[in-house]
């Protein structure tokens, strides 16, 4: 996998994780990830709870197994597990899952897509995990692939252990007929060369993506100008020129 400057550094960082990977979500390596969720913007939550409003047009127990706060990934007792957390009506969630369930739902309603009749998911740079997560545990039956850092592959596996997720490194094709990229910020933080090397392999049919419109002197916005689909800014979200959702 290719990677900008900003991403050489965590990587360096993230090596260091290696031997602890039971506490990952401690380590400070982790934690200071840009967008590693820990303290949730007010539009996941108030959108959070704008789901849990209208649940009866999910699965609600399903939902809220993709919502639950999980000890996974914290050392036992561990203050940031508590840190973490966040009340929910009667879920006890964190600003990760809410981030996914944002990323998730506004997908389906402006896209006009449900993400569990794909055939095969590909998440460019996967995070923790929790996107991959949140989908299978919303009932995702088919393919999940992520491409990832093997750093991040590492702890991956541990957090998605038991949830048939395949990991690499490298480009992959998909011979599926419905085939979702998914990249939340991954990919406008790739060098040109490679998100284009990741695309033209895997030809996905849809897409949803999340991206800063700068990045190391990358112009996105002119990179995914002829990009398709239903377009969304992120209010809350001002570095790197501000961040919009495409979503096909």
């Amino acid at each position: 996998m290719e990677l900008n400057k900003t991403w050489i550094n965590f990587q360096k960082n993230l090596k260091a994780i290696k031997g602890n990977i039971a506490g990952f979500r401690g380590s400070a390596s982790v934690r200071n990830i840009p967008l590693y969720e820990v303290w949730c913007h007010p539009f996941y939550k108030d959108y959070a709870h704008s789901i849990y409003n209208r649940h009866t047009r999910i699965n609600i127990d399903d939902w809220k197994l993709a919502m639950t706060h999980s000890p996974h990934g914290y050392h036992l007792q561990s203050e940031y597990y508590y840190q973490d957390s966040y009340q929910l009506n009667d879920i006890l969630t964190s600003a990760s899952m809410m981030k996914c369930n944002h990323h998730y739902f506004h997908y389906n309603y402006l896209a006009n897509n449900d993400i569990r009749d794909f055939d095969h998911i590909v998440e460019l740079g996967g995070g923790c995990g929790d996107m991959a997560k949140f989908i299978r545990n919303m009932g995702y039956k088919n393919k999940y692939t992520i491409i990832d850092l093997p750093e991040v592959l590492s702890i991956q596996k541990y957090n998605l252990t038991g949830l048939n997720i395949e990991l690499t490194s490298e480009p992959i094709s998909s011979s599926s007929n419905k085939i979702l990229f998914v990249s939340t910020w991954g990919i406008s933080e790739c060098p040109i060369e490679w998100r284009n090397k990741v695309l033209d392999k895997l030809n996905p049919t849809n897409w949803l993506i999340a991206y800063q419109r700068q990045f190391e002197g990358i112009d996105n916005v002119e990179y995914f100008s002829e990009f398709e689909g239903e377009r969304m800014d992120f209010p809350a979200l001002n570095w790197d020129g501000g961040s919009e959702y495409i979503l096909k």
